[in-house]
């Protein structure tokens, strides 16, 4: 061979993919060459494939296995392996590949799977080293936070003590009773007030004589005064610079208490001077002024309450709102002005209880009466969890009136809650006769059973020694069941 040749050679083995690429390859070449020039060559697994692809439409297999055989092939990951392998089976015709190619691609789905898990690991170890970091960074810097607030708390603890020992001065000039119990401390004040000494009042104050608690409810003088409607008091312990949000061990404000009590001057005056939050619910059970004042029927704080802006549709924290509250216990004239000004009366608490409901447990007729006439869209089939309807309710807490009203509005008389009792089993059940006796004028079922399979007449014979009701329901439905039967 001559050395151009060789040069010739040499320059398709360094060009050896423009050739593949324009596919004439083994047209340029004597087969005689292939061998020599492509032992030159370093192919990429992709140009080992176009190779042997173009190659094969020419020559045999066995002759394309002596053209490749001393080939370099530079291979970067499993697929270009398998896919030389691959062409290896399919154009080589060497079927030893298929092993190699199955072991491959099960190694390569479990390298990759441990790849991305030591990839996924090395992620969290560079994430928790940043952690580290951070919180050292962190660490460090409240350390240094702890360092100055301990030189900060030396410091007042310091002062404070000066204080203290200034305010034990002033108070024992001052006569006041720094060390005794709350009902001395709250005469004291309250004469205070009596004689209208605001500047011993202020140092009272001051020095926290005005703080001193109850020990039942936890209340300050200023919440006592509340309750008890001592306005002056209230007003001097105010003046004085007193706590005016401190709350008693139900977090009530004297805000709160005012308005539950219905001390409309003392209310008025709490509102007016400011600084007190009139919609503030205690934690204890989410109530506020205007809730309190609605519950107990003080119309007159309520109507109040709202002129000056608090929330008519504050709910507790048993989603009771003012409405709810005041028909609850049967204030006609507070639930009345409440609807009129767009409190609905509808609402139910987390126990599924509606105030139509609330009524009939505590036999408020008249509060029901208003409701039906004001058209509301009371639903007369309403019922709470349990299926407890108005009806049931009313006949198990024996309110006949209730009773009578609500069947002339549609309720069902033979209605029946989850455990498969009706009306009938609760009157007779809990001795109300009188209930049972309506009940049974209207056609009532005397013989259903509940989810016992008890009838009305099995739970009154059951309780019939505890009082003379029993021995009545018995006889009545006893009568009326025989004489159901012979009417057969």
């Amino acid at each position: 061979m001559s050395e151009g040749l060789t040069v010739n050679f040499d320059y398709i083995a360094n060009n050896i993919q423009s050739y593949i690429e324009q596919g004439n390859i083994y047209d340029i070449l004597d087969e005689n060459d292939i061998a020599e020039v492509l032992e030159k060559t370093n192919l990429t697994s992709n140009n080992f494939n176009d190779l042997l692809s173009q190659g094969k439409t020419k020559y045999n297999s066995s002759k394309m296995y002596g053209f490749v055989r001393k080939c370099n092939i530079s291979v970067n990951s499993f697929e270009e392996v398998i896919n030389v392998l691959n062409s290896y089976q399919s154009i080589l015709k060497l079927k030893s590949s298929g092993n190699l190619i199955d072991y491959l691609n099960q190694y390569k789905t479990e390298f990759n799977t441990n790849s991305q898990e030591v990839t996924n690991l090395q992620n969290k170890i560079q994430d928790l080293e940043t952690k580290i970091i951070s919180l050292e960074n962190e660490n460090n810097k409240y350390k240094d936070e702890i360092n100055q607030l301990k030189n900060e708390i030396a410091t007042f603890n310091s002062k404070n003590n000066k204080l203290q020992q200034s305010i034990n001065k002033i108070a024992q000039c001052a006569g006041l009773p720094l060390n005794s119990d709350f009902n001395t401390v709250y005469n004291f004040l309250r004469g205070l007030s009596d004689k209208g000494d605001q500047l011993k009042m202020a140092i009272s104050c001051a020095c926290g004589l005005s703080e001193k608690k109850e020990n039942q409810y936890g209340n300050t003088v200023l919440n006592c005064a509340c309750l008890c409607g001592y306005l002056k008091l209230a007003k001097s312990l105010i003046e004085g610079g007193c706590d005016r949000n401190a709350v008693d061990n139900y977090g009530n404000n004297c805000l709160i208490n005012a308005s539950g009590h219905g001390l409309i001057e003392i209310v008025r005056y709490l509102i007016e001077i400011g600084k007190i939050d009139m919609n503030y619910q205690n934690q204890k059970d989410g109530n506020n002024a205007i809730l309190v004042a609605s519950e107990n029927g003080h119309l007159e704080v309520v109507k109040y309450l709202k002129y000056k802006g608090c929330n008519l549709e504050s709910k507790n924290l048993n989603n009771a709102n003012c409405v709810y509250n005041a028909i609850a216990n049967g204030h006609l004239e507070t639930v009345k002005y409440l609807v009129s000004v767009g409190a609905s009366p509808n609402e139910q608490d987390n126990n599924g209880y509606s105030p139509i409901q609330f009524a009939s447990q505590f036999g408020h007729l008249e509060i029901i009466e208003y409701l039906f006439d004001r058209n509301d869209g009371i639903d007369p089939n309403i019922k709470l969890k349990g299926v407890w309807s108005p009806i049931i309710i009313a006949s198990s807490y024996g309110h006949l009136e209730v009773v009578k009203y609500l069947i002339t509005k549609g309720y069902d008389l033979n209605d029946k809650n989850d455990d498969g009792d009706s009306p009938l089993h609760f009157a007779a059940k809990k001795g109300y006769f009188e209930v049972v006796e309506f009940l049974v004028s209207k056609g009532s079922n005397l013989n259903d059973k509940d989810n016992d399979g008890k009838t009305p007449l099995d739970y009154a014979k059951e309780r019939q020694t505890e009082n003379e009701n029993y021995g009545k329901i018995i006889t009545l439905l006893v009568d009326r069941i025989s004489k159901q039967s012979g009417a057969k």
